[in-house]
């Protein structure tokens, strides 16, 4: 019997015993429909009316399924973030086709629904592109501005200070790189209206009086096919008797940059101090994939600690950051808390070493407890493992991320029994390796196994700046290039297709950086 004819006598069979159970028809074509439904793919777009904070408010939309069978019964939506791993948005009910969702710039997102039908088939999910919203304040390089304009300082805007005018006539012009943008502003019984241009065409008059004042508000927005350049002006239309308007900043949606980020530190929460919430919040401010490079949750590793001190902080970011276990991890046996708060990101509890590709780089996420797994040394599951993985994923650009440095001038120094991974590396022609344990920052020269400087070999960073409690260095070794043991922070990574660029990021207050650029090999 074909396949065809087969399908017939199947539905066939379904709607004779449908009607020997006495179903009725709406019922009897839900049992008979096997095709999944086809839903489309999502659009997200700044939220008209909405109020703007530390996140902006978006409205995420998509058309109604189509379903040849029985009818839809629900939708799911789920969101990534910066590359991380899909999490699922809550909607408003089982058959809405839209949801408010305030989004933290200025990071990188991508949204994906899917239709299920009333038979129980779920359709394939349609997946919208990545985009990175941002806001950008009044003081924004692509801003300027004519004569009436006055720079107002008040903790009803955004960074507690905008721009104000009267002047009948007066212009701010926004030149933008992007695909939608929206003007935020105050609204209240003394503003006026503006007359609102795209690219040289005038497009709204924007009314900004209201009788009870509201601060922070998307009161325009614009969408564009392409990501331009554009241009928004906004003129003063001068409203009798009150002719005030304001400008409070914009959000702006674009495609994310080309080039791959990677941000992150090691030795991180503690309960006890404040050092991982001021670091956390840099990663607030930065898009891309973060690491740990170990020493998540002081003193031990406890799901308590992993729950209470690295959750409220680096926690947030979970969906994105890629772990590497330290010691203070493995204060509980196999490190299990570690391995059951990370998940499946943390590799497979037992061993602790994965891989994963970000831009054109070959990232390798190593377990430097050597005791713990057996060894690191050469012919060790982990260090075969690495070279058989290196030799599998050649790169012309690869980095490692470990707890345990072979050369530091912290108070710990060296830990010769990572040499091998090193080597292995090495003979890979790697360009990157990030350490932390010791909690301070050095950088060094690009280097060989042995110590010695050597123009093809690895850059080495000690980034235990996460939050812990910061300890002086000894005395410095050879080819160490750069140093602070005074300031937390985090190391930001630019992975370019032929090299990269680092900059050292310290926390709200303190002064200490560290920048530059390296290439491939």
């Amino acid at each position: 019997m074909s396949a065809h004819r087969h399908s017939r006598a199947a539905g066939a069979t379904i709607v004779a015993i449908a009607l020997l159970a006495g179903l009725d028809g709406a019922r009897m074509r839900a049992l008979a429909d096997a095709t999944p439904p086809v839903a489309g793919a999502p659009v997200a777009a700044p939220l008209l009316g909405g109020t703007v904070s530390t996140y902006s408010p978006f409205t995420v939309s998509w058309p109604a399924a189509t379903d040849a069978g029985s009818g839809i019964a629900s939708y799911q939506l789920r969101r990534s973030v910066d590359g991380g791993s899909w999490q699922t948005v809550s909607l408003p009910s089982a058959t809405a086709r839209s949801v408010s969702s305030g989004l933290r710039p200025p990071h990188d997102y991508r949204f994906a629904v899917r239709a299920v039908d009333k038979a129980g088939n779920e359709g394939a999910w349609a997946t919208a592109d990545v985009f990175r919203q941002r806001q950008v304040t009044e003081t924004t390089p692509g801003l300027s501005r004519s004569a009436g304009w006055t720079l107002r300082s008040s903790t009803g805007y955004l960074g507690g200070a905008g721009l104000r005018s009267g002047t009948a006539g007066a212009t701010v012009t926004l030149k933008l790189t992007g695909s939608q943008v929206a003007w935020i502003a105050p609204r209240s019984s003394s503003r006026g209206s503006a007359e609102v241009s795209v690219d040289g065409t005038r497009v709204a008059i924007v009314d900004l009086h209201r009788s009870s004042p509201a601060t922070k508000q998307i009161v325009f927005r614009w969408a564009w096919p392409d990501a331009g350049p554009h241009t928004l002006r906004i003129r003063v239309v001068g409203t009798a008797g009150h002719p005030y308007v304001d400008i409070d900043g914009f959000v702006i949606v674009d495609e994310p940059p080309s080039d791959a980020t990677l941000v992150g530190a090691g030795d991180v929460s503690y309960c006890a101090l404040t050092g991982d919430e001021k670091t956390a919040a840099l990663l607030d401010g930065i898009a891309g994939t973060v690491f740990v490079a170990g020493d998540a949750a002081y003193p031990s590793g406890t799901p308590g600690q992993f729950a209470n001190c690295y959750g409220p902080t680096w926690g947030r970011w979970k969906l994105r950051t890629y772990p590497a276990p330290g010691n203070h991890e493995y204060y509980q046996a196999g490190a299990k808390p570690y391995f059951a708060y990370f998940g499946a990101r943390a590799g497979t509890p037992g061993e602790g070493w994965y891989a994963y590709d970000l831009g054109a780089w070959r990232i390798y996420s190593l377990n430097s407890n050597c005791s713990a797994v057996g060894g690191c040394g050469a012919g060790s599951d982990q260090e075969q493992w690495l070279r058989a993985d290196l030799a599998a994923h050649p790169r012309a650009c690869v980095g490692a991320v470990w707890h345990h440095p072979l050369f530091s001038s912290g108070e710990h120094g060296g830990n010769a029994q990572v040499r091998a991974l090193w080597t292995a590396l090495e003979d890979a022609e790697a360009e990157l390796i990030l350490n932390g344990h010791d909690h301070d920052y050095e950088r060094f020269a690009p280097q060989a196994s042995t110590g010695a400087a050597s123009a093809d070999g690895i850059r080495e960073f000690v980034v235990g700046t996460g939050g812990t409690a910061l300890r002086p260095f000894g005395t410095p070794l050879p080819n160490s290039e750069r140093r602070s043991a005074t300031t937390h922070g985090v190391l930001e990574l630019t992975l370019r297709s032929e090299g990269y660029d680092w900059r050292f990021v310290p926390v709200a207050g303190e002064t200490f950086t560290d920048a530059g650029s390296g290439s491939c090999h």
